[in-house]
């Protein structure tokens, strides 16, 4: 059965379990199976490989599989559609067709390996194949009337067909006492396999590759076959082949490059033959069609001709110096829904992110109609890119940023890469969890570096009497020192302390955890910088994305930053303020 996958026994954490919640059957080894990634919309995509099979359809396979599919089926369906575009009518698949299965949307490094585009994961344990079938099987009292064909087909189709074959063999392994399946005895109890076993993740892995059901799964790890998923949408490294600059130019404007071969105009008495290796041609997104020449005629017309024969048809004239950023120019400039210069805005939990782009065209989306926004800006080299972790987060937001090397060379890095450094798992937030305001600046104290002495003993005059009471001591190591005080003293007492030369400083316990830190940070005279501004790209603020963060940033060593937040930061954000070296504390 060649759509079974491979099996792979291995020892270790349960990783699929945090997943899926899958349920795990008694001791023994792990079953490995391999998955693939898939990009969209800055997300990576879990996707589970399938073959079509017959009398298969497409909602009986998304009811199947997925966590996307149970909590937004429209989602679902959008996902589905834009990483199987071969699906042309997904009311119309084929068997033996391959399609990708979205099961469920991942930040990047959320795997270990997800960034290759493959990843292995456990999804059950388990020590014997009858036993698995076993826990997915009902005991059942044979009734007059009843034969094992009868009943098995009941749960798994028609006599002779693949799935009733494999319903006998699964009958067979769990009631080995039945050794003529022509004869059971009215009242014989007898276990019947479920035909929901079929949706299990691991049920392929049962059988061999000659379709037989297998008794033990191996123990010894098999080498990993990691196959290359067709289409996949993964970071392009560094180092991949460049892309030409006319390709950048059509997927900048989410189109499409023509430029090998004859492509035919329709005319009236005789279609117009377009040599494409002289006339390169880029099909915009409505139709339009940009022939791009250097000469005043193209195939011995008139540039004038050609454009009023063919309405969506526009010549696009060019130098053999020409700049990507010129190029751009000339055809945006023939798009209405394109506009220069137009600034957008996203905000998400303790983010707010400003796109200046020097074009930014909109498109609807086929799939679900969702407006997209494509920023385009032409750079000078590729250190001048956004970080893939904010394109991520942009696109997310149906934020796309579309960066044209500007000078005509062409580029190493894909216009699609959707890492900085792909393969890395984020470091994450420290979140510093507190049950009160006591607990929020010790911890807090302790990831600056600082001080904090709770309890000690201080010594004031008061009412003419010298007084001993408890406070707490902070310092940030720079000679200066403060006590802070939680309510616990009342009256004249914070006056009579201050008099001997003391600094105390009282925190209102109706502040938010940034407030109460911004006091203490005041008050110990450090510097911080309020709601602080990033620029997502190395160049000029111009065109660029401008990113405020809200909370407070200080620096705490002379490579290190950090960022106090009350804020849960998406980890797209997070990534990237690591990856400049900022450290992020989330506060509460």
């Amino acid at each position: 059965m060649g759509k079974h996958h491979q099996k792979k026994i291995l020892t270790f954490g349960l990783l699929f379990t945090l997943l899926f919640s899958l349920p795990i059957y008694g001791d023994g080894s792990l079953l490995y199976r391999d998955y693939i990634i898939r990009y969209d919309r800055g997300w990576d995509i879990l996707c589970d490989p399938y073959l079509v099979e017959k009398n298969d359809w497409v909602l009986k396979i998304f009811r199947q599989k997925g966590e996307i599919a149970n909590k937004d089926f429209r989602e679902f369906l959008g996902i589905f559609q834009r990483i199987n575009p071969h699906v042309s009518d997904i009311n119309r698949i084929r068997p033996g067709q391959r399609i990708d299965i979205p099961l469920k949307k991942l930040h990047k490094g959320s795997l270990p390996g997800q960034a290759s585009g493959v990843v292995t994961i456990p999804f059950v344990s388990i020590s014997s194949v009858s036993e698995l079938i076993t826990k997915h099987s009902a005991t059942y009292e044979v009734q007059a009337g009843d034969t094992v064909s009868k009943l098995v087909a009941r749960h798994f189709g028609r006599y002779g067909s693949i799935s009733y074959t494999e319903g006998i063999k699964m009958f067979q392994a769990v009631n080995p006492q039945i050794t003529n399946l022509d004869r059971i005895l009215i009242g014989q109890k007898i276990s019947l396999p479920e035909g929901s076993i079929r949706n299990q993740a691991w049920y392929d892995s049962i059988y061999d590759e000659s379709g037989k059901l297998v008794e033990k799964l191996d123990t010894a790890p098999q080498p990993k076959m990691m196959p290359v998923p067709q289409n996949r949408e993964i970071p392009t490294p560094v180092d991949s082949k460049p892309q030409s600059l006319m390709a950048e130019i059509a997927s900048a404007i989410n189109g499409k490059l023509y430029d090998q071969g004859t492509y035919y105009l329709p005319g009236a008495e005789k279609d117009f033959e377009l040599n494409l290796s002289r006339f390169p041609m880029i099909e915009g997104d409505n139709g339009t069609k940009y022939i791009l020449t250097g000469e005043d005629e193209v195939m011995g017309q008139s540039i004038a001709q050609l454009q009023s024969r063919w309405k969506n048809v526009k010549v696009v004239k060019i130098g053999g110096d020409s700049s990507g950023e010129q190029i751009l120019e000339s055809i945006l400039g023939f798009e209405e829904n394109a506009s220069s210069e137009k600034v957008l805005t996203v905000s998400e939990t303790g983010v707010q992110i400003s796109v200046r782009a020097k074009w930014v065209k909109t498109i609807s989306s086929e799939t679900d109609n969702v407006l997209r926004h494509l920023c385009i800006t032409p750079i000078d080299d590729n250190e001048q890119r956004t970080p893939g972790s904010i394109s991520r987060f942009l696109d997310q937001h149906n934020i796309v940023i579309k960066e044209i090397l500007s000078g005509g060379q062409k580029s190493a890095v894909s216009v699609h890469s959707i890492s900085n450094n792909p393969g890395a798992l984020t470091g994450g937030s420290v979140r510093l969890m507190a049950v009160d305001q006591r607990e929020l600046v010790e911890k807090v104290s302790k990831a600056l570096g600082y001080h904090y002495s709770p309890n000690i003993s201080i010594s004031f005059p008061y009412a003419g009497i010298q007084v001993k009471a408890l406070s707490n001591l902070l310092s940030s190591g720079s000679g200066k020192e403060i006590l802070v005080d939680y309510g616990d003293l009342y009256g004249d007492a914070i006056a009579s302390i201050q008099k001997t030369g003391l600094h105390i400083v009282q925190v209102n316990m109706r502040d938010t955890p940034v407030g109460i830190v911004r006091t203490l940070l005041n008050a110990l005279g450090v510097n911080y910088e309020d709601n602080p501004l990033f620029f997502g790209a190395k160049r000029s603020s111009a065109f660029n994305s401008a990113i405020t963060i809200f909370g407070l940033k200080l620096v705490t060593s002379r490579y290190q930053q950090t960022l106090l937040t009350d804020a849960l930061l998406n980890p797209e954000i997070i990534d990237f303020l690591e990856n400049i070296g900022v450290k992020v504390f989330v506060l509460g």
